[in-house]
């Protein structure tokens, strides 16, 4: 056992694997399938005490697969456990933006960054409006149209029950280079770039996961 695994702050589970990708920052977890009969659970807020970290992380579970009796669960980080103290809350309220080709389409709702310890590669996720998602994603002309497992090099694709579904991309007539996707942060003063992994509904909004591709100062231009 190296760690435990928590839903909604209760002890889920013992780890007895835990495996990150030093290069994608997506980790491989391993327990035992009897402590989580309904893989639905682990939509919820799951939680990852592992000893090789000094604080607990919250994760994204992107998919699941029973394995005899084993569950071999894959995620990402996306920051700390709700409900910790933010170091930023100083600076008062946040205030964050999803920014796609220079155009402001929607503030990004509860977002969170993380870096799986021993990772280059960190994730986010925040909650955006439907009707923005639906038109940044729906009809051969959106912006994020084409954007999908292709786009972040997915070797296989498993949308079908799967726990956050990955993005499909929309056929496209001509190559289409790969869309800009910012989140400006007013508060921290920064704007982090991104590339869209996964989303999924939530009550009133969309749940969209993102690779981070790199974080820079807040600048003078946003395009």
């Amino acid at each position: 056992m190296v760690g435990w695994l928590y839903i909604e702050g209760q002890v889920a589970a013992p780890i007895h694997v835990l495996d990150v990708d030093e290069v994608t920052g997506v980790m491989d977890l391993e327990v035992a399938g009897k402590f989580i009969p309904d893989r639905a659970e682990l939509r919820g807020e799951v939680v990852i005490e592992y000893y090789a970290w000094p604080t607990r992380r919250r994760v994204r579970c992107l998919d699941a697969e029973r394995i005899g009796t084993q569950l071999m669960i894959e995620a990402v980080d996306v920051g700390r456990p709700l409900g910790q103290d933010d170091p930023a809350g100083a600076l008062g309220p946040a205030e964050d933006w999803l920014i796609v080709e220079g155009e402001a389409w929607c503030r990004a709702e509860g977002f969170t960054v993380g870096t799986a310890f021993g990772a280059t590669a960190g994730h986010c996720m925040m909650h955006v409006s439907r009707e923005a998602w639906r038109d940044l994603r729906v009809g051969e002309r959106a912006p994020l149209a084409a954007v999908g497992a292709a786009a972040v090099q997915v070797a296989e694709l498993r949308s079908e029950g799967t726990i956050t579904p990955r993005l499909r991309p929309t056929p496209q007539a001509g190559h289409q280079p790969p869309a800009d996707v910012r989140v400006v942060r007013l508060r921290e003063r920064v704007v982090i770039h991104l590339t869209p992994v996964a989303s999924d509904w939530a009550d009133d909004s969309t749940l969209v996961v993102a690779r981070v591709d790199r974080v820079e100062g807040f600048g003078n231009k946003l395009s």
